[in-house]
């Protein structure tokens, strides 16, 4: 059972994303305050959590064709790679993310695989005492998480990782942590001058109490309720699923917060449309038994991934509302 819930008590539970999307998508038209925003005005849900249980469905809109094979499988490969120009992304993604890159399709800190893959290491002498920093070369912080959860404490081999510096060369002794968690940061406050700062700020990855499950939580920023939710969060759930296949793991709980949920006025009309669509049945996501090395992950390709039972409505080009300022 899936769910969600928010800061003022409403609860709404769902056993097909197709009906939570429809109940979320309604409580924030009725409950939103109208806000203004560079886009225009919208109807904005503040601290709405989305409690998702994968395998009763995964999350992905079959109330209007998402295209995963075109748009959120390519973005979702793009965010595991290295490269940070979008010329080197596939063609159904470029689109998005035309409009935040330089010249050169350079889109720097815009773009998920700076920090997946690049975090910015930190200059040289500016740690405090009692604080060890990465200075010789950017954090791969996927490769850091991975190697972390394979072990089953907070040991010397997990610190011994892609991004980390040994700790007994810095003259500080690991700690030992039964409590497994990892974590994702996504917004780089130092990072000034950038053109679409992510919508996501910090991804949280934790083994359940059990000790087989893994749970991760999100925290949103911004999300737009019809065309950046219904992407980001099967494509964030994929992820879930690749770490836990990388790390041993069953794939546990999905949260994600929405810190500010948001429809547009001139997307009124496709999201009424969405409502009174009949929910179509659950599907499932499942991956090529190739992706357990920390290699594959970026070198994915689409026919690693498979969506059984996927039978979406018709395509629907989303309403993408422009800058008024």
């Amino acid at each position: 059972m899936s769910s969600y819930f928010t800061h003022q008590g409403n609860v709404a539970e769902f056993d097909n994303w197709d009906d939570g999307y429809q109940k979320l998508l309604a409580h924030t038209l009725s409950q939103g305050a109208l806000h203004r925003y560079r886009q225009g005005s919208a109807y904005s849900l503040f601290g709405a959590t989305l409690d998702i249980d994968q395998h009763t469905d995964f999350p992905v809109l079959r109330l209007r064709d998402m295209q995963p094979g075109q748009k959120i499988w390519p973005e979702l490969i793009a965010n595991l790679g290295f490269s940070t120009n979008i010329n080197d992304y596939a063609d159904g993604i470029r689109p998005h993310w035309q409009p935040y890159v330089d010249e050169r399709g350079e889109g720097g800190a815009s773009l998920y695989a700076r920090a997946f893959r690049k975090w910015p290491q930190s200059a040289q002498k500016v740690a405090v005492p009692n604080e060890q920093l990465v200075t010789h070369k950017p954090v791969d912080q996927i490769a850091r998480l991975i190697k972390k959860l394979r072990h089953k404490a907070w040991t010397p081999e997990a610190l011994t990782s892609d991004g980390w510096e040994e700790p007994q060369a810095c003259g500080v002794e690991p700690t030992t942590n039964d409590r497994q968690s990892g974590v994702l940061v996504l917004h780089n406050p130092t990072a000034y001058n950038v053109a679409q700062p992510t919508c996501h700020t910090v991804m949280h990855f934790t083994v359940a109490g059990d000790g087989t499950t893994l749970n991760m939580f999100v925290a949103g920023r911004s999300q737009d309720a019809i065309v950046g939710l219904p992407g980001d969060l099967p494509r964030f759930c994929a992820l879930h699923q690749l770490i836990a296949i990388q790390t041993g793991y069953d794939v546990g709980r999905f949260c994600m917060t929405l810190s500010d949920l948001h429809v547009y006025e001139c997307q009124l009309p496709m999201a009424l449309r969405l409502m009174h669509i009949p929910p179509a049945q659950p599907c499932h996501l499942f991956f090529d038994t190739n992706v357990k090395s920390l290699e594959c992950l970026s070198k994915l390709q689409l026919d690693d991934f498979y969506l059984r039972g996927y039978d979406p409505a018709d395509y629907m080009k989303p309403v993408v509302p422009l800058e008024t300022e």
